[in-house]
């Protein structure tokens, strides 16, 4: 028990220091040059099954910001089984921008989808997201202004939720701070992690890496992450940046079901096995272990309190501090109010992220992930 005991203790303090350096080497937030010579730009939108979502996007695409003659929106339909293409050809008419409508024929996935959107972008920057998510006005001129140089190949720009409604959606609004934190901080450090391809943009130069990595990759998700982990490998970490500004987020909802949530999330986590990234597969593990860690560390102080139970309780305590600290952050970024709710919501997160990681763990082992009525493998 001893032994275990240490382990636990040890992951606990390494997940701990993990995450002290990357909250040291954060630097200070900056905010683009809102001045910055417009590019032109292409919106590459992927989309299966979003009929209730259609509407709602077009609106929030139309009140963009930014000149007509200088940007697109690229539409692919991945094979929708509903009335998905008839409500965006509905939508579309009298928009303010410029669009295509593609629909993949022969072949199906999202990745097929972006290539084909790709395939025939005009722009000098790609930008692509989902087709369930609303943007500022302003969003595409924060990606336009990152390109501040031609060193700059990546963009990533963070994802939250609309309004929650219940304590699920309260747990996903907390959660997904938490990871767009990480996701910020480990670029910032020079150790990208991972991005979220539905607030993402590249310069059109490397489109051809973009496609190598998207034909190497086997796994049919995490496009983003796979190809975050090639940019940083090919030109090094200071060819990506982090979009820092609250008009620069995109909204999205959140999941109604439990069942679709560890659907969603089964499918996050197969990919870690396929990660090239070093610093990504030892974090993902370290994340896992070191809560883990923190439900033996609970049990012990319960029932084995003794030598080590002062040395557990500052772990477990600096853990939650740390965990904390990593929402905040999200909200002071991007000058979020803080809801009465978020304090319980975040000790409620804090006791059940152990059990819910077990569970994704068991979920994809036992069930293969299944996602837009497509089946992952």
């Amino acid at each position: 028990m001893i032994y275990i005991a240490l382990i636990s203790l040890f992951l606990l303090m390494n997940y701990i220091l993990v995450y002290a350096i990357l909250f040291l080497n954060s630097p200070k937030q900056k905010t683009q040059n809102s001045h910055s010579k417009f590019k032109r730009i292409s919106v590459v939108i992927p989309f299966r099954n979003e009929a209730q979502n259609i509407p709602n996007l077009v609106y929030s695409l139309n009140l963009l910001s930014y000149s007509f003659e200088l940007w697109e929106v690229i539409f692919v339909d991945d094979s929708s089984e509903d009335d998905s293409k008839k409500i965006l050809e509905k939508s579309l008419k009298g928009v303010h921008f410029q669009y295509h409508i593609l629909s993949l024929s022969d072949k199906f996935g999202k990745k097929e989808a972006l290539k084909a959107g790709f395939s025939v972008a005009k722009g000098e920057i790609i930008i692509q997201s989902d087709a369930d998510c609303q943007f500022s006005p302003e969003w595409l001129q924060t990606h336009s202004n990152a390109f501040t140089s031609e060193n700059i190949k990546l963009v990533c720009g963070a994802v939250m939720f609309n309004p929650s409604k219940n304590i699920f959606e309260h747990l996903q609004q907390a959660e997904i701070m938490a990871l767009m934190t990480t996701s910020k901080m480990t670029i910032e450090a020079g150790k990208p992690l991972m991005c979220n391809a539905a607030n993402m943009s590249f310069c059109k130069s490397i489109l051809p890496l973009v496609l190598d990595t998207f034909n190497q990759t086997k796994h049919p998700s995490g496009d983003d992450v796979f190809l975050l982990h090639q940019i940083s490998s090919k030109y090094g970490s200071k060819a990506i940046a982090y979009l820092t500004e609250k008009k620069s987020l995109v909204l999205t909802n959140p999941l109604s079901s439990l069942h679709d949530f560890l659907m969603q999330r089964s499918r996050w986590a197969s990919k870690t096995k396929t990660y090239s990234s070093f610093f990504a597969q030892f974090f993902a593990a370290l994340v896992f272990l070191a809560n883990m860690a923190f439900c033996f560390a609970f049990v012990y102080l319960i029932f084995f309190c003794k030598e080590l139970c002062i040395i557990f309780l500052i772990a477990i305590l600096s853990k939650f501090l740390i965990d904390i600290l990593t929402v905040l952050s999200f909200r002071k970024t991007y000058k979020i109010k803080k809801p009465k709710y978020q304090f319980s919501t975040l000790i409620l997160l804090e006791l059940l992220y152990p059990f819910y990681l077990i569970s994704v763990l068991i979920f994809s082992i036992l069930k293969p992930a299944i996602w837009k009525g497509r089946e992952i493998q």
